[in-house]
């Protein structure tokens, strides 16, 4: 068949990106083509000549010689060179292109100049001009954000940025160790949580446009807008983690190495060199795999725009429900089995109701009825993982304590995974004990490691060490439970939940965001609770009490509390339980199978699991 777009049957749609955007992988590969940095370098001619492809293209002049490749090499170079809204060519170091190679220089700057006042000064200035220049460079045209509130955004997150950099320098002692240079990191992540929701505070006041599928405005919601901003905030952030938590880590090992010490010219030059190479390298994968994170167009259920997901969870994971009677419990049973079956008491009101069914979804079992093993309930994630991080967080340092605090850690997830497993799960018993094996025998094997190459037992980086193994836990345990959902395809379901069909894609989307919720939950409680207790351990009240040293566990199992009584309903919450997504947006096979129903749906729905 012939490659030229004149022959085509069906011309290319250049309104959208050249591939799916409902598929993280098409996200990716269409982030991986805007912005490559090799753009940057194009002609001037190029440059022109694209734009004329385009521009013509979009009139419906087409040249008989364009083929389908040139047409999408042009309306690349075009999106990462030109403005969407006015045309106009934009400012080289604002274009999405620039992210990379300008990223890499000022990472290369703020992980090597943290250690004075006026380096952090400096680094972090540059550092949000160029995050204002690329925000005021791709402005919309219908943008509500005036440059009074980006010029307000950026002293904003400039101050927050210093403030938190020069604040945490404070507190180390040590200017060399580890845990100062991870402090960039710290403010850079406070600087795009003051930054990104400044600039976009109208969309909170006044709500989110909401479209149909022709593209024509039905309403605002302030729900949608936080949840946007909340997602822009979490990938600026992932975004930065893996070059500047990882970058420091291995600078701070090649500083200890004996090469290192014995070439003074090593120690004087080659810091800044190093670390912008080792982030670049991070950078050029992390810039579009973690823009990738999250639709840019996404579908919604108008009923979900007046549901909040936060407080069903927060009801849902309550522990006070552990504590109701036996009687309580089969009273709200019968309650609800009762209205089902359109039995209704004359004195029940709407409040006992929502309290029965509160009660109802949190001790039974929703396929089978049966009242859940109470270890197995959601209600029991906070008080249950209460007391296993600060077991993990306490028992970090020795062989035995690993082993027993990571057998404790997975062996509760294993019952929570049973426990809730659906009835039509194909997860067999088989596989939960594989997953549960390989998870566990992974984080022992991921906090041992890491255990060995931190030298000071008592340092921030190896009280972070519990961390990272239960995150590699989690990525090693939900894919493996769920592994027939990729082999088989993810059921997808439409209004009336009826079967249609089933998409591997939409499993693979469903796993990753189960486990980056999972290691959202765990993030807050085993990051910030280490830090505080690191601080803690060097007061001079500490330290001249020898009595305190038995104060670990009972310190940060509260501080564990405290935040996971946030976290575990906040993380649940992150993405919606039931997803909608529009048929063409999914694989070719699976839309060929829909689309020769009678009754096929343009939307269909998918459960993506917690």
């Amino acid at each position: 068949m012939s490659n030229l777009v004149v022959d085509q049957k069906i011309l290319p749609d250049i309104s959208k990106p050249q591939w799916d955007q409902a598929t993280y992988s098409g996200r990716a590969r269409h982030f991986f083509s805007s912005t490559n940095p090799l753009t940057l370098f194009s002609s001037h001619a190029r440059q022109e000549q694209c734009r004329e492809i385009v521009t013509n293209y979009r009139k419906g002049i087409i040249s008989p010689t364009l083929t389908v490749s040139e047409l999408w090499k042009a309306k690349t170079l075009y999106d990462s060179t030109f403005h969407p809204d006015s045309g106009e060519k934009m400012f080289f170091l604002g274009r999405m292109s620039a992210q990379m190679p300008g990223n890499m220089v000022i990472t290369g700057m703020l992980l090597s100049l943290y250690r004075t006042f006026p380096g952090v000064v400096f680094s972090h200035w540059i550092n949000q001009s160029f995050n204002a220049v690329v925000n005021y460079t791709n402005r919309s045209g219908n943008s509500k954000a005036s440059n009074e509130r980006l010029f307000v955004s950026y002293c904003c997150a400039t101050g927050g940025a210093m403030t938190a950099a020069l604040g945490l320098n404070k507190m180390v002692k040590n200017s060399h160790g580890l845990a100062a240079r991870l402090v960039p990191f710290a403010a850079i992540a406070l600087a795009n949580a003051i930054n990104i929701p400044m600039m976009r505070s109208s969309e909170v006041t006044e709500g989110m446009e909401l479209r149909d599928e022709n593209g024509e405005l039905v309403g605002k919601s302030r729900k949608m807008a936080i949840l946007s901003i909340a997602q822009v905030t979490l990938s600026r952030i992932a975004m930065a983690t893996p070059y500047m938590v990882a970058t420091p880590i291995i600078m701070n090992r090649i500083t200890r190495t004996a090469y290192y010490r014995t070439r003074p010219w090593m120690q004087k030059y080659s810091e800044i060199p190093i670390q912008t190479l080792l982030a670049g390298a991070g950078l050029y994968f992390t810039t579009p795999l973690c823009c990738a994170l999250f639709p840019q167009k996404s579908a919604v259920e108008v009923s979900f725009v007046s549901n909040g997901r936060v407080r069903h969870f927060f009801t849902l994971t309550n522990p006070l429900t552990l504590f109701s009677s036996e009687a309580r419990q089969e009273r709200c049973r019968q309650i609800v089995v009762d209205y089902k079956h359109g039995i209704i008491s004359p004195t029940l009101t709407v409040s006992e109701l929502w309290k029965a069914k509160t009660l109802y979804d949190s001790t039974f079992h929703p396929d089978s009825g049966e009242k859940m093993f109470f270890l197995g309930r959601m209600s029991a994630q906070m008080p249950g993982n209460m007391l296993i991080n600060g077991m993990l967080l306490s028992l970090y340092r020795t062989f035995p304590g690993v082993v027993f605090s990571h057998w404790i850690n997975q062996s509760f997830n294993a019952v929570v995974n049973y426990t809730n497993r659906s009835g039509n799960s194909k997860a067999s018993n088989e596989r939960l004990l594989l997953s549960y094996l390989c998870a566990t025998g992974g984080a022992m094997s991921g906090a041992l490691a890491l255990n060995a190459m931190v030298k000071n037992k008592n340092s921030v980086a190896a009280r972070l060490v519990p961390f990272a193994a239960v995150a590699l836990a989690n990525c090693i345990n939900i894919p493996m439970i769920r592994s027939n959902e990729v082999t088989e395809g993810m059921e997808l379901r439409d209004e009336n939940g009826e079967l249609v069909g089933r998409s591997r894609q939409m499993a693979i989307l469903s796993i990753a965001q189960v486990t980056l919720s999972r290691i959202g939950m765990a993030m807050p409680d085993m990051v910030m609770t280490p830090i505080i207790m690191n601080r803690i351990t060097r007061t001079m009240y500490y330290r001249t009490r020898p009595w305190m040293k038995y104060s670990e566990y009972p310190i940060q199992t509260m501080l564990a509390g405290m935040a996971l009584f946030f976290t575990t309903p906040m993380c649940c919450a992150l993405f919606p339980q039931k997803t909608a997504v529009e048929v063409t947006k999914l694989e070719a096979s699976v839309q060929k199978e829909i689309f020769s129903r009678a009754d096929a749906p343009e939307v269909v729905f998918y459960n993506k699991g917690l």
